[in-house]
């Protein structure tokens, strides 16, 4: 029976873990992606879209698409808007062969990077492809900002759009941004200005972590998550104490710190805990937030759901000055950044 029980909880936990909500909070970006395809129509461009691990990204692509797309080759299946995943180290030639590879051409052995460019951008050409997004972007850099590799993945990606006219979308941590930067150091002679990937891009979309303060956001994630629940109630008899009270939202915030990925992880491990007939209360997701937060994210040695209320107030604090000394060191080489170029 308790062997039962369990994987009762475990194939609930995996059903929660598939009923992410809608885009409900980034119609911003979906709307500044609809606008990169648009766009493009005269002359194609680059737009970036990056933040942090478990800020929805990955999700937000895959929710776009299944919005979006449509299906142009009966046969293979493939769609206008071709998702590519990169993995680690991927060098310019491996940036068009996994283009290829998803498009369903296999590219033959011993190929240049050259060609392979060429290969890609008559096939984008002749296909339809309304959007091109490169996910995980970040494996495809090295180190060091001013490298020729990142020179000459840039100088691809420019040529792949100039070329196709099919619009990239590229999508990562924040330091994809060192592809688009407009302080690219030549080996050789410095190109010109309007052939650099800079002027081919439209301003950046970032995911950001969701402030405790940004009392309408948090609303919406509770709001979407009790939704969820609602449905596992119906298929698993599953529970929950209720999520839009002030208290579960500035304890879930100050467990996942903002991270909307962290709050679905918390709740899933919560689900494969509970007990039979038990409600999700304070007590489970503290278990919870033991199992998958402390000691991972969470060094602070507080449970913010099993805590006093004033040992919860010195946590959101703590976060809140560590967020925003972030900021300030963010804002802080970005201005500098700017006078080195200037």
């Amino acid at each position: 029976m308790i062997k039962k029980q369990k994987f009762k909880l475990k194939e609930a936990a995996l059903e929660f873990k598939k009923m992410r909500f809608d885009m409900i909070l980034h119609k911003d970006a979906e709307q500044k992606v609809i606008d990169l395809i648009k766009i493009s129509n005269d002359e194609a461009k680059v737009r970036a879209l990056y933040g942090s691990s478990h800020t929805g990204k990955s999700n937000f692509l895959k929710n776009f698409i299944k919005k979006h797309a449509d299906v142009i080759d009966q046969h293979s299946g493939i769609k206008d808007i071709v998702l590519v995943r990169l993995s680690s180290g991927v060098t310019p030639k491996d940036f068009c062969e996994a283009i290829l590879l998803q498009l369903g051409i296999k590219p033959k052995a011993g190929t240049k990077q050259p060609q392979l460019e060429n290969q890609v951008i008559e096939v984008l050409k002749n296909i339809g492809i309304e959007l091109l997004i490169i996910d995980e972007t970040q494996h495809a850099l090295p180190n060091k900002t001013n490298s020729k590799t990142t020179q000459k993945l840039a100088d691809t990606i420019k040529n792949i759009v100039d070329e196709s006219h099919v619009p990239i979308l590229l999508c990562g941590i924040s330091s994809i941004s060192k592809l688009i930067e407009n302080n690219f150091s030549r080996a050789s002679e410095m190109q010109l200005e309007e052939e650099q990937l800079f002027n081919r891009t439209l301003p950046p979309i970032e995911f950001n972590t969701i402030e405790l303060s940004d009392k309408d956001t948090m609303a919406a994630v509770m709001q979407g998550y009790t939704m969820i629940f609602d449905k596992l109630h119906r298929q698993y008899g599953i529970s929950i104490i209720k999520m839009t009270s002030a208290k579960f939202q500035a304890a879930m915030w100050a467990s996942s710190e903002g991270v909307i990925g962290r709050m679905a992880l918390v709740l899933q491990w919560a689900i494969e805990l509970a007990g039979e007939g038990q409600q999700i209360d304070f007590s489970v997701l503290g278990k919870a937030h033991d199992a998958i937060a402390t000691g991972g994210w969470d060094k602070s040695g507080i449970n913010p759901f099993t805590c006093s209320e004033v040992d919860l107030n010195k946590r959101i604090t703590a976060i809140n000055k560590f967020s925003k000394r972030a900021r300030l060191n963010a804002l802080s080489k970005a201005k500098a950044k700017m006078k080195e170029t200037a």
